[in-house]
């Protein structure tokens, strides 16, 4: 029963005798069916209702970019602080080394005989010095027993003196030499004094040189001074003479790794410092091992020329790695300086509806250019 109304209702009308027409309505067109109605009004309501989507709806607009895997820091050169001969090496290149790492030993003939000549030098000034220091207690020990035996000869004389037995000639001349007894022992402890006072600065003075001698030796041993990777050795073979500043090594810091890009100058503006990215190392396909999620933390504030001939100019950003996107399947551990990646960094949202407007845009311009 329902079937048959509904087959009622899209039923075409039965069209009347023209006989019966009114004259008026001669000129009309037939209704269309519902069917072909029913349609245009959908088509209409999902057209607008994409039009209000892509208004408010936003996408996404990403630009892709070249690059690297490079150290926050950049490669430290080892240089020789003074010249001499290279001894021993020890490092290979690539090999991984720790902060204070001996690198290369060399050395002169020089420093190591003057640093012994000091010492022993300096071994001889202390005995010296611990001779004289005795030699002057025995003259001040010697002149303080004859003082005591003078001041009892005095005492005696005196005794005598009143006595009558003696002049007083004789007590004045032993006063005399009791005084000059004592201003001899004050003379010789000053002559101590400037003694030890002599060579407290003379053993000063070659233990200056001797710390100095210690100092050069000790850097006659290059040590790493950061951790990382040896990059390049200068120096191979032991016996090669070195001068003072040469660079004997090139170390890579193992610190925070970053990701160093180029951007071209007409899309330098979008990018901003904490823009996000996503990258991809072409040692590392992203389809088996996922991408790198990271951010733009600096930005360089003039461009550079890409090369002589190319008139484009670039400027360079650094990006922090932040995780993989796929923890279980990449780490960051595995990463290394040079490799290449390639980075998508989101540059801003727009409504859906303007990539349609530009792509329209790019499609009519060469149109417009060729009249």
């Amino acid at each position: 029963m329902i079937l048959k109304k509904i087959a009622g209702i899209l039923r075409p009308p039965k069209s009347k005798p023209k006989n019966n027409i009114p004259q008026a309505d001669l000129g009309l067109l037939p209704p269309t069916p519902l069917w072909s109605r029913v349609m245009i009004w959908t088509i209409g309501a999902g057209s607008v209702s994409l039009i209000i989507w892509s208004v408010f709806t936003k996408v996404e607009e990403t630009v892709m970019l070249q690059g690297e895997i490079t150290t926050a820091k950049p490669a430290v050169p080892v240089k020789a602080l003074d010249p001499g001969v290279i001894e021993s090496i020890l490092i290979e290149p690539h090999q991984p080394i720790t902060i204070e790492q001996p690198l290369i030993i060399y050395g002169d003939d020089e420093t190591k005989l003057r640093l012994e000549s000091l010492k022993k030098r300096l071994a001889l000034i202390k005995i010296q010095n611990v001779s004289e220091v005795n030699m002057y207690d025995f003259r001040i020990e010697q002149s303080k027993q004859q003082l005591a035996l003078d001041r009892d000869m005095l005492r005696r004389l005196t005794f005598l003196l009143k006595e009558g037995a003696i002049q007083e000639t004789q007590v004045i001349e032993k006063k005399t030499q009791i005084s000059k007894a004592a201003l001899s022992i004050e003379s010789i402890r000053e002559e101590k004094q400037r003694s030890i006072h002599q060579t407290e600065q003379t053993s000063e003075e070659i233990k200056g040189n001797i710390q100095e001698l210690e100092a050069k030796s000790n850097r006659f041993t290059i040590t790493s001074p950061v951790n990382g990777f040896i990059q390049d050795v200068k120096y191979q073979s032991p016996g090669t003479r070195i001068q003072q500043g040469d660079i004997v090594a090139t170390i890579i810091p193992d610190r925070e790794l970053i990701a160093k890009v180029k951007i071209p100058s007409k899309l330098s503006a979008p990018i901003e410092v904490k823009s996000l990215a996503n990258l991809d190392v072409d040692a590392f396909p992203s389809s088996e091992f996922g991408s790198i999620e990271a951010e733009v933390i600096s930005l360089s504030p003039m461009t550079s020329a890409q090369s002589g001939d190319s008139p484009q100019k670039l400027y360079s950003a650094d990006l922090k790695l932040i995780k993989p996107s796929a923890p279980k399947l990449f780490s960051l551990d595995k990463l290394r300086p040079g490799m290449a990646i390639t980075a998508r960094i989101r540059l801003r949202e727009k409504p859906a509806i303007s990539t349609v407007f530009e792509f329209l845009s790019n499609l009519f311009d060469p149109l417009t250019e060729q009249r």
